[in-house]
């Protein structure tokens, strides 16, 4: 069965993080840009944001409605061509997401091998690495038996207040 992941796991939305490979800095916020992308199908509108620089491993932040999700790439990837990726292999393997180094989420994450990407499918895990984003915090994951990322994380931007803008007028609208 094969399984189309932008509607399988929403538009997703979140910013990319990660250690600068060419300097080794360790300091969560980094210069960047984001992109913002706003999706409408009738009554619903879906708004996403990730890193411009797809160089580099990262997330994507998506919200719609009451819901936030976020979308983790174990590999640099362009999150643009996402919504045209199509996989039949799916796995279920533990995630967790340390913030700042201190683990602060554990649950079983989908991990989908041919795009080297995971989804916690949590709106929990997504508002976790929101905030870190606002409050310049390093946001690191592991997903099964891959080694720990520390994913690129521009300071937030224009597009990123946007996003968080649409983010907040959809979960009015929803209540």
């Amino acid at each position: 069965m094969t399984m189309n992941v932008m509607a399988t796991l929403g538009i997703l939305a979140a910013g990319l993080f990660a250690q600068d490979p060419a300097t080794g800095a360790d300091t969560a916020l980094q210069d960047g840009e984001w992109t913002r992308t706003v999706v409408t199908e009738g009554d619903d509108a879906a708004s996403a944001v990730h890193p411009v620089d797809e160089t580099r491993t990262g997330a994507l932040l998506q919200c719609t409605g009451n819901s936030m999700t976020v979308f983790f790439a174990v590999e640099p990837l362009n999150f643009d061509e996402l919504a045209e990726s199509q996989t039949s292999r799916a796995r279920k393997w533990t995630g967790k997401l340390f913030i700042d180094g201190e683990m602060v989420d554990e649950r079983e994450w989908v991990y989908l091998p041919a795009l080297k990407a995971a989804w916690p499918g949590s709106k929990a895990t997504a508002a976790k690495v929101f905030n870190a984003i606002v409050k310049g915090q390093t946001v690191e994951f592991e997903v099964g038996r891959k080694d720990r990322v520390r994913v690129y994380l521009p300071k937030p931007d224009e597009a990123f207040s946007a996003f968080a803008a649409d983010c907040a007028s959809y979960r009015e609208a929803a209540e």
